[in-house]
């Protein structure tokens, strides 16, 4: 479900049609599994950390290669450590995500 909402909402993009909704898709888990939900924020914001943390990776790497200026913020500035933030209730510092291709 992260990964849903990273490559849309957090490229300024629509969830495709045909996709189910956050909601359905814990229902559905729910009834599949004939038990209520766990913890879904929780697991959440556990992918959010690790997607923040690959990108930075990835930030840091495409920095250190040459193919992003070292000034670059994509390393601390992606769709996933804005979502994180929004998750979090925290702040997000900048208007738009740098991403990988914007910014060759």
């Amino acid at each position: 479900m992260f990964l849903n909402r990273d490559h849309t909402e957090g490229l300024g993009l629509p969830m495709p049609s045909g996709f189910t909704s956050r909601e359905q898709t814990i229902a559905r888990y729910e009834q599949l599994l004939d038990r209520p939900r766990a913890n879904f924020y929780f697991h959440e914001v556990f992918a959010a950390v690790r997607a923040t943390t690959i990108l930075m990776r990835v930030g840091t790497l495409l920095i250190d290669a040459g193919l992003l200026p070292p000034d670059a913020d994509m390393p601390i500035n992606n769709p996933a450590s804005q979502l994180l933030a929004k998750l979090l209730d925290l702040e997000v510092t900048a208007n738009k995500p740098a991403w990988i291709t914007g910014n060759r």
